[in-house]
Protein backbone atom coordinates (compact mmCIF):
# COMPACT_ATOMS: atom_id res chain seq x y z
CA UNK A 1 0.00 0.00 0.00
CA UNK A 2 1.29 3.37 -0.91
CA UNK A 3 1.68 6.13 1.63
CA UNK A 4 -1.19 8.11 0.13
CA UNK A 5 -3.59 5.17 0.52
CA UNK A 6 -2.65 4.88 4.12
CA UNK A 7 -3.40 8.58 4.67
CA UNK A 8 -6.84 8.27 3.05
CA UNK A 9 -8.03 5.39 5.24
CA UNK A 10 -8.73 7.51 8.36
CA UNK A 11 -10.71 10.04 6.36
CA UNK A 12 -12.82 7.35 4.72
CA UNK A 13 -13.50 5.73 8.05
CA UNK A 14 -14.57 9.09 9.52
CA UNK A 15 -16.92 9.67 6.58
CA UNK A 16 -18.44 6.25 6.93
CA UNK A 17 -18.94 6.85 10.64
CA UNK A 18 -20.77 10.13 9.95
CA UNK A 19 -22.98 8.43 7.36
CA UNK A 20 -23.95 5.80 9.87
CA UNK A 21 -24.77 8.44 12.45
CA UNK A 22 -26.96 10.28 9.91
CA UNK A 23 -28.72 7.05 9.04
CA UNK A 24 -29.39 6.47 12.72
CA UNK A 25 -30.78 9.96 13.20
CA UNK A 26 -32.99 9.50 10.12
CA UNK A 27 -34.32 6.21 11.47
CA UNK A 28 -35.07 7.90 14.82
CA UNK A 29 -36.81 10.77 13.06
CA UNK A 30 -38.88 8.33 11.03
CA UNK A 31 -39.76 6.39 14.15
CA UNK A 32 -40.65 9.60 16.04
CA UNK A 33 -42.80 10.74 13.15
CA UNK A 34 -44.50 7.38 13.00
CA UNK A 35 -45.03 7.51 16.75
CA UNK A 36 -46.40 11.05 16.49
CA UNK A 37 -48.71 9.96 13.69
CA UNK A 38 -49.91 7.06 15.81
CA UNK A 39 -50.50 9.47 18.70
CA UNK A 40 -52.31 11.87 16.37
CA UNK A 41 -54.45 9.05 15.01
CA UNK A 42 -55.24 7.97 18.56
CA UNK A 43 -56.14 11.53 19.53
CA UNK A 44 -58.37 11.86 16.50
CA UNK A 45 -60.04 8.56 17.33
CA UNK A 46 -60.58 9.70 20.92
CA UNK A 47 -61.83 13.09 19.66
CA UNK A 48 -64.28 11.41 17.30
CA UNK A 49 -65.40 9.01 20.03
CA UNK A 50 -65.89 11.93 22.40
CA UNK A 51 -67.75 14.11 19.91
CA UNK A 52 -69.90 11.14 18.96
CA UNK A 53 -71.11 10.81 22.54
CA UNK A 54 -71.42 14.34 23.91
CA UNK A 55 -74.78 16.19 23.63
CA UNK A 56 -73.02 19.11 21.94
CA UNK A 57 -72.85 20.18 18.35
CA UNK A 58 -69.16 20.03 17.38
CA UNK A 59 -68.20 21.23 13.93
CA UNK A 60 -65.42 22.69 11.83
CA UNK A 61 -65.93 24.97 8.86
CA UNK A 62 -63.37 25.64 6.13
CA UNK A 63 -62.39 29.11 5.02
CA UNK A 64 -64.45 28.62 1.85
CA UNK A 65 -67.59 28.21 3.95
CA UNK A 66 -68.03 24.43 3.67
CA UNK A 67 -68.31 21.97 6.51
CA UNK A 68 -65.01 20.16 7.19
CA UNK A 69 -66.43 17.72 9.75
CA UNK A 70 -69.32 17.49 12.20
CA UNK A 71 -70.28 15.17 15.00
CA UNK A 72 -73.39 12.93 14.96
CA UNK A 73 -75.26 15.19 17.39
CA UNK A 74 -75.11 18.12 14.99
CA UNK A 75 -76.13 15.84 12.14
CA UNK A 76 -79.07 14.63 14.24
CA UNK A 77 -80.18 18.21 14.86
CA UNK A 78 -80.32 18.80 11.11
CA UNK A 79 -81.95 15.44 10.52
CA UNK A 80 -79.11 14.18 8.30
CA UNK A 81 -76.13 11.84 8.36
CA UNK A 82 -72.68 13.33 9.00
CA UNK A 83 -71.52 12.19 5.55
CA UNK A 84 -74.33 14.20 3.97
CA UNK A 85 -73.15 17.36 5.70
CA UNK A 86 -69.38 17.25 5.23
CA UNK A 87 -68.22 19.28 2.18
CA UNK A 88 -71.64 20.96 1.90
CA UNK A 89 -71.73 24.80 1.95
CA UNK A 90 -72.95 26.38 5.16
CA UNK A 91 -76.57 27.41 4.60
CA UNK A 92 -77.38 24.78 1.99
CA UNK A 93 -79.03 22.48 4.57
CA UNK A 94 -81.76 24.83 5.74
CA UNK A 95 -79.87 26.39 8.64
CA UNK A 96 -81.33 29.78 9.70
CA UNK A 97 -79.63 33.03 8.79
CA UNK A 98 -78.57 33.67 12.40
CA UNK A 99 -76.63 30.41 12.42
CA UNK A 100 -74.94 31.12 9.09
CA UNK A 101 -73.85 34.65 9.95
CA UNK A 102 -72.60 33.51 13.35
CA UNK A 103 -70.42 30.83 11.77
CA UNK A 104 -69.05 32.88 8.89
CA UNK A 105 -68.32 35.83 11.19
CA UNK A 106 -66.23 33.60 13.42
CA UNK A 107 -63.37 36.07 13.81
CA UNK A 108 -65.53 38.31 16.04
CA UNK A 109 -67.77 35.58 17.41
CA UNK A 110 -67.62 34.92 21.13
CA UNK A 111 -71.03 33.33 21.55
CA UNK A 112 -74.41 33.55 19.94
CA UNK A 113 -77.81 32.03 20.73
CA UNK A 114 -79.29 30.32 17.68
CA UNK A 115 -82.26 28.09 16.93
CA UNK A 116 -82.17 25.04 14.68
CA UNK A 117 -85.33 23.30 13.55
CA UNK A 118 -85.30 20.47 11.02
CA UNK A 119 -88.42 19.00 9.48
CA UNK A 120 -89.95 16.42 11.79
CA UNK A 121 -87.43 17.15 14.54
CA UNK A 122 -87.75 18.94 17.86
CA UNK A 123 -86.62 22.54 17.82
CA UNK A 124 -83.17 22.94 19.35
CA UNK A 125 -81.87 26.02 21.12
CA UNK A 126 -78.07 26.16 20.94
CA UNK A 127 -75.47 28.45 22.45
CA UNK A 128 -72.82 28.73 19.71
CA UNK A 129 -69.28 29.39 20.96
CA UNK A 130 -66.21 30.16 18.84
CA UNK A 131 -63.26 27.92 19.79
CA UNK A 132 -60.36 28.68 17.48
CA UNK A 133 -59.19 29.12 13.88
CA UNK A 134 -56.37 26.80 12.81
CA UNK A 135 -55.04 25.84 9.38
CA UNK A 136 -57.90 27.66 7.69
CA UNK A 137 -60.55 25.81 9.70
CA UNK A 138 -63.04 27.52 12.02
CA UNK A 139 -63.84 25.31 15.02
CA UNK A 140 -67.11 25.85 16.88
CA UNK A 141 -68.91 24.30 19.79
CA UNK A 142 -72.68 24.61 20.31
CA UNK A 143 -74.03 23.78 23.77
CA UNK A 144 -77.57 22.46 23.91
CA UNK A 145 -79.75 24.98 25.74
CA UNK A 146 -83.05 23.41 24.72
CA UNK A 147 -84.24 22.41 28.20
CA UNK A 148 -83.30 25.82 29.61
CA UNK A 149 -85.00 27.64 26.73
CA UNK A 150 -88.13 25.52 27.04
CA UNK A 151 -88.18 26.15 30.79
CA UNK A 152 -87.86 29.89 30.20
CA UNK A 153 -90.65 29.77 27.61
CA UNK A 154 -92.86 27.89 30.05
CA UNK A 155 -92.04 30.38 32.82
CA UNK A 156 -92.95 33.21 30.45
CA UNK A 157 -96.23 31.54 29.59
CA UNK A 158 -96.98 31.01 33.27
CA UNK A 159 -96.18 34.66 33.98
CA UNK A 160 -98.50 35.70 31.16
CA UNK A 161 -101.23 33.44 32.54
CA UNK A 162 -100.64 34.89 36.00
CA UNK A 163 -100.85 38.43 34.61
CA UNK A 164 -104.07 37.53 32.82
CA UNK A 165 -105.44 36.00 36.01
CA UNK A 166 -104.47 39.12 37.98
CA UNK A 167 -106.11 41.31 35.36
CA UNK A 168 -109.25 39.19 35.47
CA UNK A 169 -109.19 39.33 39.27
CA UNK A 170 -108.78 43.10 39.22
CA UNK A 171 -111.64 43.49 36.76
CA UNK A 172 -113.81 41.19 38.84
CA UNK A 173 -113.04 43.11 42.03
CA UNK A 174 -113.69 46.41 40.28
CA UNK A 175 -117.08 45.19 39.07
CA UNK A 176 -117.96 43.67 42.45
CA UNK A 177 -116.83 46.82 44.23
CA UNK A 178 -119.11 48.88 42.00
CA UNK A 179 -122.05 46.51 42.44
CA UNK A 180 -121.63 46.41 46.24
CA UNK A 181 -121.04 50.13 46.69
CA UNK A 182 -124.20 51.06 44.80
CA UNK A 183 -126.67 49.39 47.23
CA UNK A 184 -124.40 50.25 50.18
CA UNK A 185 -124.82 53.92 49.32
CA UNK A 186 -128.58 53.41 49.52
CA UNK A 187 -128.40 51.54 52.84
CA UNK A 188 -125.97 53.90 54.59
CA UNK A 189 -127.51 57.00 53.01
CA UNK A 190 -130.97 56.09 54.24
CA UNK A 191 -129.51 55.25 57.65
CA UNK A 192 -127.93 58.70 57.83
CA UNK A 193 -131.22 60.31 56.83
CA UNK A 194 -132.99 58.23 59.46
CA UNK A 195 -130.43 59.39 62.01
CA UNK A 196 -131.76 62.93 61.63
CA UNK A 197 -135.32 61.95 62.57
CA UNK A 198 -136.99 61.47 65.96
CA UNK A 199 -135.98 58.06 67.32
CA UNK A 200 -136.35 56.42 70.68
CA UNK A 201 -133.33 54.86 72.38
CA UNK A 202 -133.98 51.34 71.07
CA UNK A 203 -134.39 52.55 67.49
CA UNK A 204 -131.27 54.66 67.72
CA UNK A 205 -129.33 51.62 69.00
CA UNK A 206 -130.47 49.59 66.01
CA UNK A 207 -129.52 52.45 63.69
CA UNK A 208 -126.03 52.73 65.19
CA UNK A 209 -125.54 49.02 64.56
CA UNK A 210 -126.53 49.47 60.91
CA UNK A 211 -124.14 52.40 60.48
CA UNK A 212 -121.19 50.68 62.21
CA UNK A 213 -121.76 47.45 60.26
CA UNK A 214 -121.96 49.39 57.00
CA UNK A 215 -118.75 51.26 57.84
CA UNK A 216 -117.01 47.93 58.57
CA UNK A 217 -118.19 46.51 55.26
CA UNK A 218 -117.02 49.60 53.41
CA UNK A 219 -113.63 49.37 55.10
CA UNK A 220 -113.33 45.70 54.11
CA UNK A 221 -114.07 46.49 50.45
CA UNK A 222 -111.42 49.21 50.48
CA UNK A 223 -108.91 46.82 52.07
CA UNK A 224 -109.46 44.14 49.43
CA UNK A 225 -109.03 46.71 46.64
CA UNK A 226 -105.84 48.03 48.23
CA UNK A 227 -104.46 44.50 48.57
CA UNK A 228 -105.18 43.83 44.90
CA UNK A 229 -103.44 47.05 43.81
CA UNK A 230 -100.38 46.25 45.91
CA UNK A 231 -100.12 42.68 44.59
CA UNK A 232 -100.48 43.87 41.00
CA UNK A 233 -97.92 46.65 41.47
CA UNK A 234 -100.54 49.16 40.41
CA UNK A 235 -100.64 51.27 43.56
CA UNK A 236 -100.01 54.93 42.78
CA UNK A 237 -99.21 57.55 45.39
CA UNK A 238 -100.01 61.23 45.62
CA UNK A 239 -97.47 63.95 46.36
CA UNK A 240 -99.28 66.71 48.22
CA UNK A 241 -98.20 68.85 51.20
CA UNK A 242 -99.31 67.69 54.65
CA UNK A 243 -98.27 68.31 58.23
CA UNK A 244 -96.95 65.10 59.86
CA UNK A 245 -97.45 66.49 63.36
CA UNK A 246 -101.02 67.55 62.73
CA UNK A 247 -101.80 64.25 61.02
CA UNK A 248 -100.52 62.35 64.08
CA UNK A 249 -102.62 64.42 66.47
CA UNK A 250 -105.72 63.95 64.29
CA UNK A 251 -105.29 60.18 64.39
CA UNK A 252 -105.01 60.26 68.18
CA UNK A 253 -108.14 62.43 68.40
CA UNK A 254 -109.98 59.88 66.27
CA UNK A 255 -109.36 57.14 68.85
CA UNK A 256 -109.65 59.06 72.13
CA UNK A 257 -113.28 58.08 72.65
CA UNK A 258 -112.46 54.41 72.12
CA UNK A 259 -109.52 54.62 74.53
CA UNK A 260 -111.72 56.36 77.09
CA UNK A 261 -114.37 53.62 76.85
CA UNK A 262 -111.72 50.95 77.50
CA UNK A 263 -110.19 53.08 80.30
CA UNK A 264 -106.87 53.20 78.45
CA UNK A 265 -104.30 55.96 78.20
CA UNK A 266 -103.67 57.35 74.69
CA UNK A 267 -100.72 59.76 74.52
CA UNK A 268 -98.98 61.57 71.67
CA UNK A 269 -95.29 62.52 71.84
CA UNK A 270 -94.10 64.83 69.03
CA UNK A 271 -90.42 65.64 68.72
CA UNK A 272 -89.50 69.33 68.81
CA UNK A 273 -87.56 68.80 65.58
CA UNK A 274 -90.22 68.23 62.93
CA UNK A 275 -90.98 69.76 59.53
CA UNK A 276 -94.11 71.90 59.26
CA UNK A 277 -95.04 70.25 55.99
CA UNK A 278 -93.70 67.48 53.77
CA UNK A 279 -94.57 66.23 50.28
CA UNK A 280 -96.16 62.79 50.22
CA UNK A 281 -99.34 60.76 50.32
CA UNK A 282 -100.81 61.87 53.61
CA UNK A 283 -103.92 59.73 53.13
CA UNK A 284 -101.82 56.56 52.88
CA UNK A 285 -99.74 57.54 55.90
CA UNK A 286 -102.99 58.13 57.77
CA UNK A 287 -104.25 54.70 56.65
CA UNK A 288 -101.13 52.95 57.96
CA UNK A 289 -101.10 54.73 61.33
CA UNK A 290 -104.85 54.35 61.77
CA UNK A 291 -104.49 50.60 61.37
CA UNK A 292 -101.58 50.42 63.83
CA UNK A 293 -103.35 52.49 66.50
CA UNK A 294 -106.59 50.57 66.00
CA UNK A 295 -104.76 47.26 66.50
CA UNK A 296 -102.92 48.60 69.53
CA UNK A 297 -106.17 49.58 71.24
CA UNK A 298 -107.88 46.35 70.15
CA UNK A 299 -105.24 44.12 71.77
CA UNK A 300 -104.70 46.21 74.91
CA UNK A 301 -106.90 45.85 78.00
CA UNK A 302 -104.72 47.61 80.61
CA UNK A 303 -102.27 50.49 80.47
CA UNK A 304 -102.34 52.40 77.24
CA UNK A 305 -100.95 53.31 73.84
CA UNK A 306 -98.25 55.82 72.95
CA UNK A 307 -97.89 57.40 69.51
CA UNK A 308 -94.45 58.94 69.02
CA UNK A 309 -93.11 60.90 66.06
CA UNK A 310 -89.48 61.89 65.55
CA UNK A 311 -87.74 63.53 62.61
CA UNK A 312 -84.22 63.39 61.20
CA UNK A 313 -83.46 66.22 58.73
CA UNK A 314 -81.33 65.58 55.66
CA UNK A 315 -80.53 67.57 52.53
CA UNK A 316 -83.81 68.44 50.82
CA UNK A 317 -86.01 66.39 53.10
CA UNK A 318 -86.74 64.47 56.26
CA UNK A 319 -86.70 60.90 57.52
CA UNK A 320 -89.71 60.57 59.81
CA UNK A 321 -90.16 57.74 62.30
CA UNK A 322 -93.49 56.85 63.92
CA UNK A 323 -93.62 54.46 66.88
CA UNK A 324 -96.90 52.96 68.09
CA UNK A 325 -96.30 51.31 71.47
CA UNK A 326 -98.89 49.41 73.48
CA UNK A 327 -98.99 47.45 76.75
CA UNK A 328 -101.21 44.72 75.31
CA UNK A 329 -101.07 40.94 74.93
CA UNK A 330 -97.86 40.92 72.87
CA UNK A 331 -96.66 38.35 70.37
CA UNK A 332 -94.47 35.26 70.41
CA UNK A 333 -91.42 35.06 68.15
CA UNK A 334 -93.11 32.81 65.59
CA UNK A 335 -96.11 35.17 65.50
CA UNK A 336 -93.87 38.19 64.92
CA UNK A 337 -92.26 36.45 61.94
CA UNK A 338 -95.56 36.07 60.08
CA UNK A 339 -97.53 39.06 61.35
CA UNK A 340 -97.25 40.95 58.04
CA UNK A 341 -98.54 38.05 55.93
CA UNK A 342 -101.96 38.38 54.30
CA UNK A 343 -104.80 36.95 56.41
CA UNK A 344 -102.34 36.22 59.23
CA UNK A 345 -103.23 36.83 62.86
CA UNK A 346 -101.62 35.63 66.04
CA UNK A 347 -103.77 32.47 66.14
CA UNK A 348 -107.35 31.29 65.65
CA UNK A 349 -108.36 32.39 69.15
CA UNK A 350 -107.24 35.92 68.30
CA UNK A 351 -109.66 36.02 65.39
CA UNK A 352 -112.50 34.69 67.52
CA UNK A 353 -111.84 37.06 70.40
CA UNK A 354 -110.83 40.27 68.64
CA UNK A 355 -112.19 39.85 65.10
CA UNK A 356 -110.60 41.24 61.95
CA UNK A 357 -109.56 39.84 58.58
CA UNK A 358 -105.79 39.82 58.99
CA UNK A 359 -105.37 42.15 55.98
CA UNK A 360 -104.54 45.39 57.77
CA UNK A 361 -100.86 44.80 58.55
CA UNK A 362 -100.18 43.18 55.19
CA UNK A 363 -101.66 46.22 53.44
CA UNK A 364 -99.78 48.58 55.76
CA UNK A 365 -96.49 46.86 54.90
CA UNK A 366 -97.28 47.15 51.18
CA UNK A 367 -98.12 50.84 51.53
CA UNK A 368 -94.98 51.63 53.53
CA UNK A 369 -92.76 49.82 51.03
CA UNK A 370 -94.51 51.59 48.15
CA UNK A 371 -93.55 54.87 49.85
CA UNK A 372 -89.92 53.60 50.00
CA UNK A 373 -90.06 53.17 53.76
CA UNK A 374 -89.75 50.37 56.28
CA UNK A 375 -92.06 48.89 58.91
CA UNK A 376 -90.96 46.59 61.72
CA UNK A 377 -92.34 45.10 64.92
CA UNK A 378 -90.90 44.14 68.29
CA UNK A 379 -92.95 42.26 70.85
CA UNK A 380 -92.97 39.83 73.75
CA UNK A 381 -95.94 37.87 75.11
CA UNK A 382 -97.61 39.82 77.90
CA UNK A 383 -95.26 42.81 77.53
CA UNK A 384 -96.81 44.70 74.67
CA UNK A 385 -95.93 45.43 71.07
CA UNK A 386 -94.11 48.26 69.28
CA UNK A 387 -94.51 48.99 65.58
CA UNK A 388 -91.96 51.31 63.94
CA UNK A 389 -92.65 53.03 60.62
CA UNK A 390 -89.82 54.91 58.89
CA UNK A 391 -90.63 57.02 55.83
CA UNK A 392 -88.58 59.46 53.71
CA UNK A 393 -90.15 62.73 52.53
CA UNK A 394 -89.22 65.85 50.66
CA UNK A 395 -89.76 69.04 52.62
CA UNK A 396 -92.58 71.20 51.29
CA UNK A 397 -92.86 74.98 51.52
CA UNK A 398 -95.29 75.77 54.31
CA UNK A 399 -98.77 76.68 53.11
CA UNK A 400 -101.54 77.27 55.65
CA UNK A 401 -104.33 74.76 55.00
CA UNK A 402 -107.87 75.94 54.48
CA UNK A 403 -110.33 75.50 57.35
CA UNK A 404 -112.12 72.17 57.18
CA UNK A 405 -115.46 73.13 58.71
CA UNK A 406 -117.77 70.51 60.17
CA UNK A 407 -121.30 69.68 59.16
CA UNK A 408 -123.43 72.57 60.41
CA UNK A 409 -120.61 75.08 59.87
CA UNK A 410 -120.79 75.17 56.07
CA UNK A 411 -123.45 77.36 54.47
CA UNK A 412 -125.01 75.50 51.53
CA UNK A 413 -128.48 77.01 51.73
CA UNK A 414 -129.82 77.90 48.30
CA UNK A 415 -127.01 76.11 46.45
CA UNK A 416 -128.33 74.80 43.11
CA UNK A 417 -127.09 71.27 42.46
CA UNK A 418 -127.64 69.13 39.36
CA UNK A 419 -127.59 65.44 40.28
CA UNK A 420 -126.87 63.03 37.39
CA UNK A 421 -127.73 59.56 38.74
CA UNK A 422 -129.52 56.65 37.04
CA UNK A 423 -130.07 54.45 40.12
CA UNK A 424 -133.40 55.49 41.62
CA UNK A 425 -132.48 54.50 45.21
CA UNK A 426 -129.22 56.46 45.09
CA UNK A 427 -131.00 59.34 43.38
CA UNK A 428 -133.50 59.44 46.24
CA UNK A 429 -130.83 59.13 48.93
CA UNK A 430 -128.49 61.79 47.51
CA UNK A 431 -131.27 64.25 46.70
CA UNK A 432 -132.65 63.91 50.25
CA UNK A 433 -129.16 64.45 51.69
CA UNK A 434 -128.72 67.55 49.52
CA UNK A 435 -132.11 68.87 50.57
CA UNK A 436 -131.19 68.28 54.22
CA UNK A 437 -128.07 70.39 53.58
CA UNK A 438 -130.26 73.19 52.23
CA UNK A 439 -129.51 72.69 48.52
CA UNK A 440 -131.98 72.97 45.64
CA UNK A 441 -131.75 69.74 43.63
CA UNK A 442 -132.51 68.93 39.99
CA UNK A 443 -132.17 65.24 38.94
CA UNK A 444 -131.16 63.76 35.59
CA UNK A 445 -131.18 60.03 34.88
CA UNK A 446 -128.29 60.02 32.40
CA UNK A 447 -125.53 62.23 31.03
CA UNK A 448 -127.50 63.41 28.03
CA UNK A 449 -130.35 64.67 30.24
CA UNK A 450 -127.76 66.32 32.49
CA UNK A 451 -126.32 68.29 29.55
CA UNK A 452 -129.85 69.28 28.51
CA UNK A 453 -130.76 70.34 32.07
CA UNK A 454 -127.61 72.45 32.30
CA UNK A 455 -128.57 74.16 29.05
CA UNK A 456 -132.29 74.62 29.77
CA UNK A 457 -132.35 75.11 33.56
CA UNK A 458 -128.87 76.42 34.31
CA UNK A 459 -126.80 77.88 35.68
CA UNK A 460 -126.08 75.44 38.54
CA UNK A 461 -123.59 75.92 41.32
CA UNK A 462 -122.35 72.32 41.04
CA UNK A 463 -122.98 69.05 39.22
CA UNK A 464 -122.78 65.67 40.97
CA UNK A 465 -121.98 63.21 38.17
CA UNK A 466 -122.21 59.42 38.26
CA UNK A 467 -119.76 57.64 35.94
CA UNK A 468 -121.84 54.69 34.71
CA UNK A 469 -125.18 55.76 33.21
CA UNK A 470 -127.18 54.66 30.15
CA UNK A 471 -127.44 56.71 26.92
CA UNK A 472 -124.44 58.90 27.88
CA UNK A 473 -122.09 58.15 30.78
CA UNK A 474 -120.67 60.72 33.16
CA UNK A 475 -117.23 60.89 31.54
CA UNK A 476 -118.66 61.68 28.10
CA UNK A 477 -121.15 64.14 29.61
CA UNK A 478 -118.26 65.95 31.30
CA UNK A 479 -116.38 66.14 28.00
CA UNK A 480 -119.47 67.62 26.32
CA UNK A 481 -120.01 70.17 29.10
CA UNK A 482 -116.35 71.25 29.13
CA UNK A 483 -116.48 71.74 25.34
CA UNK A 484 -119.02 74.53 25.89
CA UNK A 485 -122.22 72.69 24.96
CA UNK A 486 -124.82 73.64 27.54
CA UNK A 487 -123.40 77.11 27.98
CA UNK A 488 -121.68 76.58 31.33
CA UNK A 489 -118.28 74.99 30.68
CA UNK A 490 -116.77 76.10 34.01
CA UNK A 491 -119.41 74.65 36.33
CA UNK A 492 -117.83 72.51 39.12
CA UNK A 493 -118.39 68.82 38.31
CA UNK A 494 -117.89 66.37 41.19
CA UNK A 495 -117.80 62.67 40.37
CA UNK A 496 -120.06 60.69 42.71
CA UNK A 497 -119.55 57.09 41.69
CA UNK A 498 -119.31 53.50 42.86
CA UNK A 499 -116.13 53.12 40.76
CA UNK A 500 -113.31 53.26 43.29
CA UNK A 501 -110.14 52.43 41.36
CA UNK A 502 -107.36 54.99 40.93
CA UNK A 503 -107.69 54.67 37.15
CA UNK A 504 -111.34 55.77 37.43
CA UNK A 505 -110.32 58.81 39.45
CA UNK A 506 -107.63 59.72 36.94
CA UNK A 507 -110.06 59.31 34.03
CA UNK A 508 -112.55 61.67 35.63
CA UNK A 509 -109.97 64.31 36.50
CA UNK A 510 -108.30 64.12 33.08
CA UNK A 511 -111.67 64.64 31.40
CA UNK A 512 -112.17 67.82 33.42
CA UNK A 513 -114.07 66.88 36.56
CA UNK A 514 -113.30 69.03 39.58
CA UNK A 515 -113.23 66.36 42.28
CA UNK A 516 -113.89 62.66 42.82
CA UNK A 517 -116.09 61.03 45.48
CA UNK A 518 -116.80 57.33 45.90
CA UNK A 519 -119.98 55.79 47.22
CA UNK A 520 -121.10 55.34 49.91
CA UNK A 521 -120.80 59.03 50.75
CA UNK A 522 -121.40 60.65 54.13
CA UNK A 523 -123.20 63.90 54.93
CA UNK A 524 -119.95 65.51 56.06
CA UNK A 525 -117.94 64.45 53.00
CA UNK A 526 -120.66 65.60 50.63
CA UNK A 527 -121.02 68.93 52.45
CA UNK A 528 -117.26 69.53 52.56
CA UNK A 529 -116.81 68.96 48.82
CA UNK A 530 -119.78 71.11 47.85
CA UNK A 531 -118.62 73.89 50.14
CA UNK A 532 -115.01 73.65 48.92
CA UNK A 533 -115.86 73.74 45.22
CA UNK A 534 -119.14 75.67 45.05
CA UNK A 535 -120.14 77.00 48.46
CA UNK A 536 -119.69 80.09 50.52
CA UNK A 537 -117.93 81.11 53.73
CA UNK A 538 -118.08 79.24 57.01
CA UNK A 539 -120.85 80.11 59.40
CA UNK A 540 -121.03 79.46 63.13
CA UNK A 541 -122.33 76.09 64.19
CA UNK A 542 -125.94 75.96 65.32
CA UNK A 543 -126.23 76.14 69.06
Amino acid sequence: MTPSSKEEDPRLALLQDQVERLRGMLREAIEERASAQRDLDACQRRYLELTDRVPWAVLRVRADGTYADVNPYFAEVLGRAPADIVDQPVGSLGEPAAWISAILDGTDLQQSEVTLEAEGKMRRYLLLKFRDRQRGHLSLLALDQTERALALDEAKRQAERADAANLAKSRFLAVMSHEIRTPMNGVLGMAQLLEGTSLDDEQRSYLETILSSGAALSSLINAVLDLTKIEAGGLELERTPFSPGRLTEEIAALFRAQAFQKKLRLDVDLSRLLPRQVLGDGLRVRQVLTNLVSNALKFTSEGGVDIRLAGDPREGGWDLVWRVEDSGIGLATEQVERIFEAFAQADASTTRRYGGTGLGLNISKGLVEAMEGQISVASEPGRGTTFVVSLPFEEAPFEPSEPRGKLGEVDLSGLRVLLAEDNHVNQLVTSRMLSRLGCQVTCAENGELAVTALDMEGPFDAVLMDMDMPVMDGVEATRVIRSGIGGHPDVPIIALTANALLADRETCLEMGMTAFLTKPVTFETLAQHLWRHAGGPLKPSAG
